[in-house]
């Protein structure tokens, strides 16, 4: 009997978790309901004679990742004007989109080994890619690709077989070790007891 009673309650306690909470007030602002709140950290608040001065308010989703995120500074705390944040997420975890107050959003793709591959955003109105990235099998970064592509703006980065750093270079595919905005940066590396390259 005893266990099946601590089976019904953790049934609930999940299903209170997962039925969300009440909404957090700040000034003339209420949150929505908010979900996956037991356990975790829901708002905090900074006050001065009284009157609030920052707040903030969390979301969670299932998984325990913030979904949602609220906040206030001093001259606008007291107004319904509260800045919201949101936040996405693949089946792994690995954080897919965010979203800003302005309005705009970060988007970003990651591979089969939860690596960034490419970062695009809609700030100008239209998305456009940000970064795009590729590894070498040990998973260190191997070159990364402007918005524009690696016609534009490329970095190579090689490694010795300890695995450490030893040639940055930036550039474009053309010219790795120089652009036509940048002066050419080929960077070098010793460590003791290896060779240099």
């Amino acid at each position: 009997m005893q266990i099946h009673l601590e089976f019904q309650e953790r049934i609930y306690q999940l299903y209170l978790r997962r039925a969300g909470g009440a909404d957090i007030a700040v000034g003339n602002w209420s949150s929505p309901a908010l979900t996956d709140p037991i356990g975790r950290l829901t708002h905090t608040t900074t006050v001065s004679g009284g009157t609030i001065q920052t707040a903030t308010v969390d979301s969670y989703d299932a998984m325990g990742d913030i979904a949602s995120f609220w906040q206030c500074a001093s001259y606008n705390c007291g107004s319904a004007n509260i800045w919201n944040s949101s936040y996405g997420y693949d089946p792994a975890g690995d954080l897919t989109s965010y979203t800003s107050y302005a309005g705009f959003t970060v988007s970003q793709a990651f591979n089969g080994a939860q690596q960034v591959t490419s970062a695009s955003s809609n700030w100008s109105g239209t998305y456009l890619t940000l970064a795009t990235l590729s590894y070498n099998p040990t998973g260190a970064i191997d070159s990364m690709c402007g918005g524009q592509g690696c016609a534009q703006s490329q970095e190579i980065r090689e490694y010795n077989n300890r695995l450490q750093p030893v040639v940055f270079q930036v550039g474009n595919s053309n010219s790795p070790a120089a652009d036509d905005c940048l002066v050419g940066v080929e960077g070098s590396a010793r460590y003791e007891g290896t060779a240099s390259r």
